[in-house]
């Protein structure tokens, strides 16, 4: 299996070794993160950030609460993708308090990735609370 840095070297988005501007992994996350908004780059995007594996959990992590639903639908999305277990608590968060159904939906699917079912079941049985949205309040039991 070849380290990210190297992998990230062979596609071309970090010079070879001796070049004269490195760049570093999280840099090149957050600028995939950015093409993520955009309909005609985030196919690119995603495909770059699930190569990046868990180098990319940081930055996502960072963007979690991005003000565009589908740049935080892809988010959740590369976080089950990636499957580390550094993304629960914005998993958690995003499945029981973001805005858009589509986003939290994605989570909960995102958490089946990462956690054992009795473990995201606990999780999501305390974080909701008076103030979760009513239709997922109601389908947790």
């Amino acid at each position: 299996m070849f380290a990210p840095a190297f992998a990230l070297m062979i596609i071309g988005l970090v010079p070879p070794s001796g070049g004269t501007n490195p760049v570093t992994i999280d840099t090149v996350a957050t600028e995939q993160i950015a093409f993520l908004g955009a309909e005609e780059s985030r196919q690119d995007a995603r495909k770059q950030l699930v190569a990046l594996g868990a180098d990319a959990v940081p930055a996502l992590l960072a963007s979690a609460r991005h003000s565009d639903s589908h740049v935080r639908w892809e988010i959740v999305n590369l976080l089950g993708l990636i499957g580390d277990a550094r993304g629960l608590g914005a998993l958690k968060e995003s499945a029981t308090r973001d805005e858009n159904p589509h986003v939290r939906w994605r989570s909960l699917w995102a958490l089946s990735r990462v956690a054992k079912k009795t473990e995201i079941l606990a999780a999501l049985k305390t974080a909701l609370g008076p103030s979760a949205p009513t239709d997922l309040r109601t389908r947790v039991r």
